[in-house]
């Protein structure tokens, strides 16, 4: 009786403590990196946010032409903001990594010439 009773607890044990394991895990519950970028006056802005809405503070920024020659780099600041001149590129591509598989990005079109202020999205 004593062994049988060890099996089911054991059993009980599984049933629930695995699936909470799995629910509750901050794995299983990642955010994904939401990327923005923009024209601003003679700069491009870029914003990072997680999924739930935290701006994605510390972010590394990875910025390239289209070629994968690399225009700028560097931090998002603790508004999740960086900024950076607008390069000589048609197009820009814009990714902000947070760590391993928490990454997103961004296709920029700029324009020859293009200010903040004559910006017309496509």
């Amino acid at each position: 009786m004593k062994c049988s009773l060890q099996s089911t607890l054991l059993l009980l044990v599984k049933l629930l403590l695995f699936p909470a394991m799995a629910i509750f895990s901050p794995v299983s519950h990642a955010h994904a990196v939401i990327v923005w970028a923009e024209v601003v006056g003679d700069d491009v802005r870029v914003e990072g946010y997680l999924s739930d809405g935290a701006h994605a503070k510390g972010g590394q920024v990875l910025v390239t032409d289209m070629s994968g020659k690399k225009v700028a780099q560097g931090r998002l600041d603790k508004t999740g903001q960086f900024r950076f001149a607008i390069p000589e590129a048609s197009r820009l591509n814009v990714r902000v990594i947070l760590g391993p598989q928490h990454e997103g990005s961004f296709e920029l079109p700029i324009e020859t010439g293009q200010s903040g202020d004559d910006f017309q999205p496509e």
